[in-house]
């Protein structure tokens, strides 16, 4: 199966990223102000870890999403 490279790639890894950095960081801080994420209900007999596992894989989604847009700019001919 070939890969298909886009330029909308590190977009959309960075979009999820920032996604799953908001959902895991607020998943740790609501319930301290009394309020719960939807989302991360069915997790509540495993947190804090899945909001820290949430978050740090939304920080390497994002950390990888800028390493592929810098190389990828790296890789560019110089503007003349």
């Amino acid at each position: 199966m070939p890969v298909i490279r886009t330029k909308r790639g590190p977009l959309i890894m960075m979009s999820l990223g920032v996604l799953l950095v908001v959902l895991g960081s607020g998943s740790l801080i609501l319930p301290e102000l009394g309020y719960q994420l939807r989302i991360m209900e069915p997790l509540q007999g495993g947190q804090p870890f899945a909001g820290i596992a949430v978050l740090i894989v939304g920080i390497a989604l994002v950390g990888a999403a800028v390493a592929r847009k810098n190389r990828a700019r790296q890789s560019l001919p110089p503007a003349a």
